[in-house]
C-alpha cells in the first residue's frame, strides 16, 4: 500500500497555489461571500443586488461565480455598503 504525501495548507488557498497578491484574493473571496450572504438573507435575486450597487445583472452573476478579479476591494466592499452591511474587510 503507498502512502499518501499531506501537506498542511496556510489557511489561503491563493498562497498555496502561488499566486501573487494571495491575501488580496482572499479578502476579495470573503467579501464576496458575504455579498452572496447578505442576497439570501435579504431574499432578493442577483438581479435586484446588481440593482441596488448599480451593476449588470450579468457582472454580479460574474462577481457570484467567483469571477471578481476586475472589481477592487473597495468597489466590493462598496457594493455591501449599498446591500446594507456593515461588514467590512
Amino acid at each position: 500500500m503507498s502512502r499518501i504525501k499531506v501537506t498542511k495548507g496556510t489557511g489561503n488557498v491563493y498562497a498555496d497555489i502561488g499566486l501573487p497578491d494571495a491575501s488580496e484574493h482572499a479578502a476579495k473571496a470573503d467579501l464576496v461571500i458575504c455579498i452572496a450572504r447578505i442576497i439570501g438573507e435579504q431574499n432578493i435575486t442577483p438581479a435586484e443586488a446588481a440593482r441596488r450597487v448599480g451593476l449588470s445583472p450579468c457582472d454580479m452573476a460574474r462577481i457570484l461565480d467567483g469571477r471578481f478579479r476586475s472589481h477592487s476591494l473597495e468597489k466590493l466592499t462598496f457594493m455591501l455598503a449599498k446591500l446594507g452591511s456593515e461588514r467590512t474587510v
